[in-house]
């Protein structure tokens, strides 16, 4: 590195230093809130115990039943509490559960109003999905929750979007674009050091760049730790960051769309569904009855003949479904003629399947594997995996959240680094640079930009601005 690297290095210092200064406290959030979220199987099924402690009073050891309750008796009493509610999904019992899981949407809820003149009601619409818990056994609800206040989903919330709703996603994706950008200045930064002549920059010694510096005092210089903690974690950090850009809006939304465009997508039907189910053949003596006062629920139901009738019960009980691997989500036909819709979603994208039967006859009309995926959706896909500590078992969660935790003590010592310079020296802002970028660092910063969308928004910005203040100010 040359001469006109000396004023690069001088810009990224200060690049670093305002980047890291605005986006650690984030850093530090999103780092906590998805060391919380590694363990969220453990964290369900420590809910789950609890439920089901409950479950034993009332149970089977209660009711003397030996047999669970099919999930369709189950939902009927789910909707018996909740009148006009919109069946949203069920989740299977694991082995050993004595509850089942139901997501419903309560269509209204009736507020009643007494006055001196009469009784009178009226009606405020409730969208909030309830989450209730239902004893397989005695058929009664044990417990109901708003699905969105429940701990791991405001945790995943904060994760992702900071509890501010949708918009506040793209805040959480400027910072893993500046988290990405400060990596690489930082790891820049430390590995090579300006000359006191200023005509090159020099790599630095390998026991300088992985060991941290001793004060006169025998002490740790906690720049140099910060540095080198930087350094240590840079790849598994950058793996964390570049595996969370398929769920950002920006870099998501574009990735979806190049894939459709280069024909990586994977198999239709898995989330959007359109399948339709076929017409039910019922034989001239068998009474058929319209069920309308369960929207969004089993539209259909024959009697006498219960053989024509396949209802939750059935899909639930079929061997393709309960070989599945947990959590198991079976979701209802819509609109009347579509289909059931089983997903087996565990943490591990490769075990995922998405099954879909035909309402009038339980025959499976489509099985989506993760075989089924394009190479390139299954390499996002096994990214995604490792992210949330899921594809190669324990080791993954424990390199997982070691790489969590080590981003906060590295945006603490950084912090630290910069308090101890400004209680001397003001703010300590690094010096600015008048003299103009190389070609090629425009053209890295050209690159990165394109590659990561939120952060060439911001250059735009922070661009624009500085020209409006010179042109005002410096006219």
């Amino acid at each position: 590195m040359h001469s006109d690297a000396n004023g690069f290095r001088q810009r990224l210092w200060r690049w670093h230093f305002f980047a890291g200064l605005i986006i650690s406290p984030f850093l530090i959030l999103i780092s906590i809130t998805g060391s919380i979220y590694l363990f969220k199987a453990e964290l369900e099924q420590w809910e789950e115990r609890g439920i089901n402690a409950i479950s034993k009073q009332s149970g089977a050891v209660v009711t003397g039943n030996t047999e669970p309750i099919g999930e369709a008796t189950l939902l009927q009493n789910v909707t018996d509490e909740y009148p006009a509610a919109t069946f949203v999904r069920l989740t299977l019992a694991k082995q050993g559960d004595s509850t089942v899981e139901f997501d419903i949407v309560p269509k209204e809820i009736i507020h009643h109003v007494e006055d001196e003149s009469e009784h009178a009601h009226h009606t405020a619409p409730n969208t909030e999905k309830l989450t209730i818990w239902v004893d397989r056994y005695s058929g009664k609800i044990l417990e109901a929750k708003v699905s969105e206040d429940r701990f791991l989903n405001v945790v995943k919330k904060l994760h992702s979007e900071l509890l501010l709703g949708n918009t506040a996603s793209y805040i959480v994706e400027l910072v893993a674009s500046w988290a990405i950008v400060l990596l690489i200045s930082g790891t820049i930064l430390w590995i090579y050091k300006g000359n006191s002549n200023k005509q090159k920059i020099e790599v630095k010694s390998s026991k300088q760049i992985f060991s941290p510096q001793l004060k006169n005092n025998g002490r740790f210089n906690i720049r140099t730790v910060h540095a080198v903690v930087g350094l240590y974690i840079s790849v598994p950090l950058m793996l964390m960051l570049l595996t969370g850009l398929p769920w950002t809006q920006l870099w998501g939304n574009g990735f979806k769309e190049l894939k459709e465009f280069a024909g990586w997508s994977g198999p239709k039907q898995e989330w959007f569904v359109t399948l339709k189910s076929g017409k039910p053949e019922i034989p001239e003596d068998t009474l058929w009855e319209i069920s309308d006062n369960r929207e969004g629920m089993i539209s259909q139901s024959w009697v006498p003949n219960d053989q024509f009738a396949y209802t939750l019960t059935d899909i639930a009980s079929k061997s393709e479904v309960v070989n599945l691997a947990h959590p198991i989500y079976i979701s209802p036909p819509k609109p009347d003629n579509g289909v059931w819709t089983v997903r087996s979603m565990p943490q591990d994208r490769a075990k995922r399947v998405t099954l879909h039967f035909d309402q009038f006859s339980a025959e499976q009309i489509l099985r989506i594997g993760f075989e089924d995926n394009h190479p390139v959706q299954r390499v996002v896909s096994h990214g995604i995996s490792l992210h949330e500590g899921a594809l190669f078992g324990t080791l993954n969660k424990v390199l997982v959240l070691i790489t969590a935790l080590s981003t906060v003590i590295l945006c603490v010592l950084g912090l630290m680094t910069w308090l101890k310079r400004r209680s001397a020296t003001g703010l300590a802002i690094p010096r600015k640079v008048n003299q103009d970028l190389p070609t090629k660092w425009l053209m890295i910063i050209l690159l990165l930009c394109l590659f990561l969308p939120a952060f060439g928004v911001c250059i735009i910005v922070l661009v624009s601005l500085q020209f409006i203040y010179n042109s005002i100010f410096r006219a």
